[in-house]
């Protein structure tokens, strides 16, 4: 069974209309977090959807229900993303592996960042973007960063594990563990 010619030409502009439905709602969402810094929600943008019904016949001429499917899916493609900012500062010139910063200033015309503590040898860019993405993940996590690289946690905890300075524990610690293979005690 195939649609008529009318019924195939509704669906074509609804088609279009939805297209244009989720090209407006990713736009909207991108401007809002690079002018103002803050995320749209599927709510707002469904209140939106409501205002326009009212004023606009198009909107009422396509189902309300695959609009909102439209909006809905919009904001699960964006529910993967987080954005925060992080403060680049001193990131080449901390190492990546263990948090150390270099005793001295490095120039900019040096490109290759060498940790004096733990041998690491990285690209300074490539470091630095290893340290904002560990800041990043610090910041998903609600966690505050310590200008050394090292994450606030519960003193107590640090303590308990022989750290020099109670109030802070390196990055992934969990990484230092040994890994259980899961085949029993």
């Amino acid at each position: 069974m195939y649609p008529t010619q009318t019924q195939e030409q509704t669906l074509l502009r609804w088609l279009d209309h939805l297209c244009e439905l989720q090209n407006s709602a990713r736009h909207d969402r991108k401007v809002a977090w690079e002018t103002e810094g803050e995320r749209v929600s599927c709510y707002a943008q469904q209140q939106k959807l409501t205002v326009a019904r009212k004023k606009y016949a198009d909107f009422r001429e396509v189902p309300q229900d695959m609009q909102v499917c439209i909006l809905e899916r919009t904001d699960k493609a964006y529910d993967g993303f987080h954005f925060h900012k992080v403060d680049p500062k001193h990131t080449s010139q901390t190492c990546s592996s263990c948090g150390q910063k270099s005793p001295k200033k490095l120039s900019l015309a040096i490109r290759t960042f060498g940790c004096q503590f733990c041998g690491t040898v990285l690209d300074r860019d490539h470091n630095a973007a290893i340290n904002i993405l560990l800041r990043a993940a610090a910041a998903l996590r609600g966690e505050r960063w310590v200008t050394t690289l090292k994450e606030t946690r519960n003193k107590n905890e640090a303590r308990d594990k022989g750290f020099q300075n109670a109030t802070q524990l390196t990055l992934f610690d969990a990484l230092n563990k040994p890994k259980s293979l899961g085949l029993g005690s």
